[in-house]
Formats: C-alpha cells, structure tokens, sequence
C-alpha cells in the first residue's frame, strides 16, 4: 500500500479512480442535494434515511455526520422540572414507547405496589 500524509490523515493511493468517486458519491449522499449552502435554509439532515425508524435515522446520522439527534437526558429532565415538558407529555410519550400492556398491570416489591408505567419513569 502506497501512502502519502495529509493532514495526519493517510491516504490509500493504491484505490482506483472510479472506487474513490464512488466512496466519494457515498460520503456525499446524505447531503449531497443541499451544499454548499450559501445562505439559511431548512434542511433535514436525515432525509434520506426515511426507509429506516426515526431511532435508526437519528443514530445513523450521528455516526455519519457527527452530530447529535437529541438532547442529553439532562436536559430533558430539567425542562420537565421547570415546567417546559409537562406531565401529560410524558405520559404520552410513554403511551407510545412504553410496553403496550394492560393499564392495571403491577409488580409487586415488598410491601409496595407499583405500575409498570412508574417503572418507565
């Protein structure tokens, strides 16, 4: 393998030239339609991974594009402290992540009963 440094980045320069445009293409996918982007304009950096979940997508692009797709969980908990993400929220958000079992279903520790969906919380 013959390489040359750039940068502290080696290259390979035993590749072909259609198998650097094509790794090139690939790497370009994700946003290729969109730059340069000269001025502001709304763009969804995972548009095209709309044939995967929306978890998937999000995780595919942080490892692609080095960016996050949500907040810490931190955060979240200190905007529902203050009041910026409400109870009725969360419960919504467990309703749709949350296990789809019947809504008195309980597990019992010791003396105490609680809801499956406490554990969620």
């Amino acid at each position: 393998m013959n390489s040359v440094q750039h940068d502290d980045i080696p290259i390979d320069s035993s590749i072909g030239y259609d198998q650097l445009r094509s790794l090139v293409a690939e790497a370009c996918r994700p946003i290729g339609p969109y730059w340069p982007m000269k001025t502001f304009a709304y763009y969804n950096p995972i548009r095209d991974f709309e044939h995967l979940s929306f978890g998937e997508a999000v995780s595919k692009a942080q490892w692609l594009l080095g960016a996050r797709g949500f907040l810490p969980l931190e955060e979240y908990r200190g905007f529902f402290h203050q009041g910026r993400i409400s109870p009725a929220a969360v419960e919504e958000g467990l309703r749709r992540a949350g296990p789809s079992l019947p809504s008195d279903e309980h597990i019992q520790i010791g003396e105490r009963s609680i809801h499956v969906r406490e554990v969620w919380r």
